[in-house]
């Protein structure tokens, strides 16, 4: 008899192929665990990152509490008392109560190269903060200068009375021969007061500004 070995071969790639399977199968669940495993990872995280920003929440409360002390408070005066806060809530006094009152401002000049633009574009340099067109009294128009007034905290002078430089003083009493109510005020509650004063002058009447 002769003797056959054709029916093994078959056999053994079938244990093989089985065996891949398995194989194949097995890092699939690896797969699937880690996977898993990365999941309730970034949830704990994500616990742990929510008490975190609640503590630097809390953190930057007490910062922020231990900070509002006397320098803040020093930090919000010097602030409203600057010359650009007195522009912009002057600016915003006349919008308010005289809405038909057509007026301009200089804008803000804080940078060298911005002025140089501005001078180049026809911006008359030592011009007043404010120059409002509007006719009253023994006047055609009325120009202000903006400066900030004296202001103390305990003692201390936290803000300095502006000055006025030499063009802006040649400037202001030149403006006032051609018959423009042409001045220089120091803080808010002052340019407020002298405008009402100006809206309401008669014909031919005069405002005298005593230093």
């Amino acid at each position: 008899m002769k003797q056959t070995n054709e029916i093994k071969k078959p056999k053994i790639f079938k244990i093989k192929s089985k065996f891949a399977k398995l194989k194949r199968k097995n890092k699939r669940v690896k797969l699937a665990l880690k996977s898993l495993s990365l999941k309730k990872k970034s949830r704990v995280a994500k616990n742990h990152g929510g008490s975190l920003q609640n503590k630097s929440r809390d953190e930057r409360k007490m910062k922020k509490s231990k900070s509002s002390g006397p320098s803040s408070h020093i930090k919000t005066l010097k602030k409203n008392h600057s010359e650009k806060t007195i522009q912009q809530k002057f600016c915003a006094y006349i919008r308010k109560n005289y809405p038909s009152v057509v007026f301009t401002s200089m804008g803000d000049f804080s940078s060298a190269r911005q002025a140089g633009k501005s001078i180049k574009l026809g911006y008359c340099r030592y011009i007043h903060d404010i120059v409002i067109f509007e006719p009253r009294g023994w006047y055609f128009l009325c120009m202000m200068e903006l400066k900030t007034e004296e202001v103390k905290y305990n003692g201390k002078i936290i803000t300095r009375k502006g000055k006025l430089s030499k063009g802006q003083n040649k400037m202001i009493e030149d403006m006032s021969k051609k018959r423009y109510f042409s001045c220089a005020v120091y803080g808010l509650q002052a340019a407020i007061k002298i405008f009402d004063v100006y809206m309401s002058l008669k014909s031919g009447e005069k405002i005298i500004i005593s230093n």
